[in-house]
């Protein structure tokens, strides 16, 4: 604590039924929210006729709670995929509360990733990114992904899951086939040619029902 403001100015005399009033300031820290409360102990020391009064201790305790949160969030390297597409998914975990939190997991089953954090500390984040591909017909139409968080805080609380999740939506692929033939195969002067085209559509994802997907 810095200096003491008292009123009166200490030291001074104080007769019978007076009070010496002072007033500190003190700026918590991390670890004073972590440790969930601050203990203050003031001394006041006096004498009477010449007789040192022993000290008089005062204790005043201030209560810190602790605020646990975590945040995730996931983003993707694009909104819109088609078949034979690879997608690039970030996830960023970030400690949101106002103690650090430990033994962190962070899961997403889709992307098959598990990563440990051992420590994060009170708006520190951690960032990691994972691929998933190629998308083939065999997905929806939408690609819902989603990732989860656990983790302890100071007093052993688990925290979470908390989930964070992104869409994809894929979309047809454009694809003509255009195949020509003639008859006859032989032919001479003043012969007749006909000629036949066929244009196919080999579109590999027609709807987004998956009973409409088209091979």
């Amino acid at each position: 604590m810095g200096t003491l403001a008292c009123t009166p100015t200490q030291p001074t005399t104080l007769t019978t039924g007076q009070s010496l009033t002072c007033i500190g300031i003190y700026t918590l820290t991390q670890n004073d929210i972590n440790a969930g409360r601050v203990e203050n102990t003031a001394l006041g020391t006096a004498s009477a006729a010449g007789i040192s009064i022993p000290p008089q201790p005062a204790v005043a305790t201030v209560v810190t709670p602790h605020s646990p949160d975590v945040a995730i969030a996931k983003t993707a390297s694009a909104s819109q995929v088609t078949i034979g597409d690879r997608i690039t998914y970030t996830i960023r975990v970030t400690n949101t509360g106002n103690v650090p939190l430990s033994n962190m997991r962070v899961l997403d089953a889709k992307l098959a990733l598990t990563r440990t954090i051992a420590t994060l500390a009170v708006g520190q984040s951690q960032v990691y990114t994972a691929t998933y591909g190629p998308v083939t017909e065999s997905d929806p139409a939408t690609i819902t992904n989603t990732a989860s968080v656990t983790g302890l805080t100071p007093a052993g609380l688990v925290i979470g899951p908390v989930t964070g999740t992104h869409t994809v939506a894929v979309v047809a692929q454009a694809d003509l086939k255009i195949t020509k033939s003639s008859r006859p195969t032989r032919v001479g002067t003043g012969t007749l040619l006909t000629y036949t085209i066929v244009i196919t559509n080999c579109l590999l994802y027609t709807s987004p029902s998956p009973r409409d997907r088209t091979r």
